[in-house]
């Protein structure tokens, strides 16, 4: 067992890491592959192409599931990557252990990695090799690296080596204490951290082969070709591994979107890649997170999450906070516990609450009929458009995931208003200029796939997601999802398609608003200045 691979997933990614390992076994048929869950851990996905299950069990000690609770899905599976990798390292025999994203596919051999492992303790791949010729194209792609991350760790490698321990230490320790999403504090999960590896160990070697990690981020410098025979090269090196990211978000199809055009192959990858995964998941029970919900079921919202995390109190009072019922950390944060040093209500004093706004606050409050998978990501591709509308996500909720990309140390203000034309121009220009001031969203009329919706979006967040409220369940919703994100300003520019949510606004918001007067948006009885004959 001298060649180690692994991914970390949660049992709802398993139709993926088959996928990935099915490619890497036809590519290396040598390696072991291993699967980490960070979930309860399915032992029957061991396979042909999955050698070996991992679980909290194994790589984690006794306080998981309380650390557990403080993250959402995607930083708990990326924060245990350093844990497993020094964990198979540490394995008599083992000269390698590399890591592969679940979403990734193989296409060829590792065969420059491995040459790599000669001289290097630690192998990582840049999100861009070439400089961008264009600044559109630097502000899509140079800047998203210089807030995510410059390295992408879907990919890395170790060898044994004492350089490559010393960083995994190293890394874990951080992830351990410092795993998150959090944008404006300068972290994006475990990315930003390997920002600092090359300075702070030795032996770093930095793979630039651009048949390794292919994505949409890089995919404007990287022409995918199908040659006679179907060997697929990029720039005329073997395709290695492609990283579909964002797949089920939608953001990949979207960055594609931008692509397909000038890069057909890649797009053809795309759908083989859908259909591989479907057919995947067909295999596979659907389970939810372990760890996605309190005991009686209720979804654990990012809120609670960052509060259990941040907040001293919660841990000193409560041994369970997955537990339900009277004096559990559930009753507390929903302000209906007593306990023995007062009401709940007590920690809107603490340093945590202050910076928050009050997290009881932003619990989403449900309108009679609300169903809750009308928050929710609508994919803008084709591909996905057999996916109903409202489909349920397996974590937070779409407004909680946009909630998690704001600056919690700003206001945030709602600009409602057309998404085409000057307003729109004018909306976007105005949430750029006031960024580091405040949080900008964008609340629009928007229809997708034929469904009229209410679109929330905040436009200066490079990545973050898009809450699509169909029009059936915007009533009492909207409003609920401004609380949600923490709106405590309404500045309103265009009426239009948003009539029923601003009088709504106007009766119930308790916050402040502006209206400023677009040409003749608030002062003509009709929509446009001519008719449709003209």
């Amino acid at each position: 067992m001298k060649r180690v691979f692994f991914t970390s997933i949660t049992r709802n990614y398993l139709p993926k890491a088959r996928v990935l390992a099915a490619s890497l076994k036809a590519q290396h048929p040598e390696c072991h592959f291993c699967v980490a869950f960070v979930d309860e851990p399915d032992r029957l996905a061991v396979s042909t192409t999955i050698d070996e299950v991992l679980g909290p069990d194994d790589f984690s000690g006794d306080d998981f599931a309380s650390w557990v609770f403080g993250h959402t899905v995607v930083e708990a599976c990326t924060a245990v990557k350093p844990t497993v990798a020094a964990l198979l390292l540490a394995r008599e025999g083992v000269e390698s252990v590399t890591y592969l994203d679940p979403d990734i596919e193989v296409f060829s051999r590792l065969d420059v990695m491995l040459a790599a492992h000669a001289t290097a303790s630690l192998i990582l791949t840049p999100h861009q090799t070439t400089s961008e010729p264009e600044l559109q194209a630097a502000i899509a792609n140079e800047r998203t690296s210089l807030r995510y991350g410059t390295y992408n760790l879907g990919f890395f490698s170790v060898t044994a080596t004492d350089d490559a321990r010393a960083f995994l230490a190293w890394w874990a320790e951080r992830m351990h204490e410092y795993c998150m999403d959090d944008l404006a504090g300068g972290l994006f999960t475990d990315q930003k951290w390997v920002d600092l590896a090359p300075a702070l160990f030795g032996r770093v070697h930095i793979l630039r082969d651009p048949g390794y990690n292919v994505a949409t981020w890089n995919l404007a410098a990287r022409k995918i070709e199908r040659e006679q025979g179907g060997r697929l090269t990029v720039e005329g090196y073997p395709l290695v591994f492609a990283h579909f990211s964002g797949y089920d978000s939608g953001a990949h199809h979207r960055a594609l979107e931008r692509h397909r055009h000038g890069n057909p192959v890649f797009v053809d990858l795309s759908r083989a890649y859908a259909d591989k995964t479907l057919a995947a998941e067909q295999e596979t029970d659907r389970v939810p997170w372990a760890y996605g919900t309190f005991a009686d079921g209720t979804p654990i919202p990012l809120s609670v999450r960052r509060r259990w995390r941040l907040d001293p109190e919660p841990s000193r009072r409560f041994d369970d906070p997955y537990a339900s019922g009277a004096d559990t950390f559930q009753a507390f944060v929903s302000g209906t516990a007593t306990v023995a040093d007062g009401p709940a209500d007590s920690h809107r004093t603490s340093a945590l609450a202050r910076l928050l706004h009050d997290p009881s606050a932003r619990q989403l409050e449900l309108a009679p009929g609300y169903d809750v998978e009308a928050l929710m990501l609508l994919p803008a591709d084709a591909h996905e458009a057999e996916r109903p509308l409202g489909s349920a996500l397996s974590w937070p909720t779409a407004a909680d995931r946009l909630l998690g990309c704001l600056d919690p140390n700003l206001p945030t203000v709602a600009h409602l208003g057309l998404i085409a034309g000057g307003t729109g121009k004018h909306i976007n220009e105005l949430i750029a200029l006031t960024q580091g001031v405040s949080n900008g969203i964008f609340v629009t009329h928007a229809v997708h796939d034929g469904v009229t919706c209410v679109e929330l979006r905040a436009p200066q967040v490079i990545g973050s997601p898009t809450v699509l409220i169909p029009s059936e369940h915007v009533k009492g919703n909207v409003l609920a999802a401004l609380r949600v994100l923490g709106v405590r300003f309404v500045h309103v520019h265009h009426r239009f398609g948003l009539e029923t949510i601003l009088n709504e606004i106007v009766r119930a918001f308790d916050g402040s608003y502006a209206v400023t007067l677009h040409d003749y948006a608030f002062v003509s009885p009709e929509p446009h200045l001519s008719i449709d004959e003209g």
